[in-house]
Order: C-alpha cells, then structure tokens, then sequence
C-alpha cells in the first residue's frame, strides 16, 4: 500500500490507543460468521512470534463489506475503519487461537490511511467474541502515528505487545521546525474475552527489542 502524506492531527493518535483495548460487545450467533470465515485463507502459524505491520506491498483478496456488516454489529464494524464513507478491506489471513477459537486477519485500506484487525471468533458458538487492533498508519506533513504488533504464539493465556509512533514537526519560533519522533509500548494479555493491558517487567528494554518496519 502506498500512502499519499497531507496534513493531519496527530492527536488523532488517542484514537488509535483507544482500539487496542477495548470490550467489544458480542455480535449473535448466525451464519453470517460462517460466510465471513471462508473468505479467510488458513495461515501458517509461526512457532513463535507474529509480527503485524502495514507494508507498501502488502495486500489481499478484498472482502465485501456487506459480508463484514452481516456478521459485525454496527459498533463492531465501526472499528474496523475510519468512517471516510472510502474504506476496502481485505482478509489477511486466518490463524488458531485456543482450542475453539479463530483470529480472521482483517486488513483496511482508507486513502492513505491504513489498519489491520483482528476478529476473534468461537466456532462453536459461532459469535464474534472480540476485536483487537493489531497495526496502523495515518498521519500527514504536519505528523504522523503508527503502531505495530507482535502476537507471541508461545504464551498462554495469549499475549501481543503493540508499539506506537509519533513522528512530525513542531513550529518552535525558530528559522525551521524542530523534528520530534516518540514511542511507547504496552504489553496485552488475552483475559475474560478481551485483550488487557498488564504491567511491563522491563518496559525500556522492549521498545529497543522491537523494531518497527515503520521508520522515519
């Protein structure tokens, strides 16, 4: 995917926070998330770690958003995109998770803004449990924010630490702007049918060990 950069605020990067941690109302069981699972193509699962990231070549077969709607409800649906009446999605992939359960990769593409979800779904019950932003890309001249993910496959209960970045320029009175770049990370565990944020033993050391593809 390539993104065309303009202006943006980057305090829209709140926004982006609020996604990787939220409780997701239950959609009903139906046939639906049957339709949905098959347009999803069985990935093979790292023995370790998964790293989500938004590519300038990365892409899949599109999903319509009416099979999405159909199984989402509006809230659900509504945090797959960015409400610029423009968005597409594609599936990403799909991977195990637990013993009843499946992850369906879903990866959105909005102007030049981009994200990637996870839907967790029970496939014996055949309800979508829970929505986990996993990536994202937006921003303009003025600034920028990313956040990348890595699920470690390994960890039970499941667990995926998500980075975020904040890149632009500030006007400082000075003959040019001043370049400002930041990160932050938190550390997710799979509680209660939802991702938490639990605390970070050696939270210095994790931005260092994991590198974003995302640079500046």
């Amino acid at each position: 995917m390539k993104y065309t950069i303009i202006f943006c605020l980057i305090g829209c990067a709140l926004l982006g926070l609020s996604g990787f941690c939220n409780d997701t109302p239950e959609a009903p069981a139906s046939q639906p998330l049957n339709l949905l699972a098959t347009q999803f193509t069985a990935s093979a699962m790292p023995q370790d770690t998964i790293h989500f990231f938004i590519s300038e070549a990365g892409d899949g077969p599109s999903i319509p958003d009416s099979v999405l709607k159909a199984t989402l409800d509006s809230f659900q649906f509504k945090q797959l995109h960015y409400d610029t009446g423009t968005a597409q999605f594609r599936q990403l992939g799909k991977y195990p998770f637990g013993d009843d359960m499946e992850a369906l990769l879903v990866g959105t593409e909005e102007f030049w803004f981009g994200k990637q979800t996870l839907i967790l779904t029970d496939k014996k019950t055949g309800k979508v449990i829970s929505l986990q932003e996993v990536s994202h890309f937006y921003g303009g001249d003025g600034g920028q924010t990313a956040a990348e993910s890595w699920w470690f496959t390994r960890a039970k209960p499941p667990r995926i630490y998500t980075k975020f970045a904040q890149h632009g320029y500030r006007n400082t009175g000075a003959d040019e702007p001043e370049e400002y770049h930041s990160e932050e990370g938190i550390l997710l565990e799979w509680q209660n049918g939802g991702f938490r944020i639990i605390s970070q033993p050696d939270s210095l050391n994790a931005l260092k060990k994991f590198a974003m593809y995302q640079v500046w």
